[in-house]
């Protein structure tokens, strides 16, 4: 998305509402009644739907997601990301070292697992981060995106069975 918006989106808020086996498209109107987005990307720059098309998902853009994370810190409620993530995404680093808190230091029932489900930053941004845990709310959990004391956003995932 931030690809979309030229990479310099402000007050982003992208929310997932389920997961799809379907190729996706970014439409910039709301969708019909009976075609519920898969995701919305809000930003400065106004709303984009991700909305499902009938072709099946053939291939998946897969990474290294131990070799990310063996780049990670980690303490009692913190993950610390350097900004040496290459050849990673900020997005990717901050969705696995959450995941990778919550892993490390919480436990869920057996059978579930975390879903990303939501991030609202105020910018994107580039460079080392720490996520810390901040709450959980029903099947839900937050983080908290800082920067040097600067706080950036929220990751929220969702516990799912």
């Amino acid at each position: 998305m931030l690809q979309f918006r030229g990479g310099a989106a402000e007050n982003i808020d992208m929310m997932f509402y389920r997961r799809t086996g379907h190729q996706v498209t970014y439409v910039d109107t709301t969708p019909a009644l009976g075609a519920p987005p898969v995701a919305k990307w809000k930003d400065s720059a106004g709303t984009l739907y991700v909305i499902e098309r009938s072709e099946l998902i053939q291939d998946r853009e897969a990474y290294d997601e131990n070799e990310l994370q063996a780049q990670f810190k980690l303490d009692q409620t913190n993950v610390i990301v350097s900004d040496k993530i290459q050849p990673f995404s900020t997005i990717d680093a901050i969705v696995a070292s959450f995941k990778y808190l919550l892993h490390k230091t919480y436990t869920i029932p057996v059978g579930a697992q975390y879903a990303f489900a939501r991030i609202r930053l105020l910018r994107s941004f580039e460079g080392s981060f720490q996520i810390s845990y901040t709450r959980h709310m029903g099947q839900f959990v937050q983080g908290d995106i800082h920067s040097y004391d600067i706080d950036l956003g929220q990751i929220f995932f969702g516990i799912w069975k």
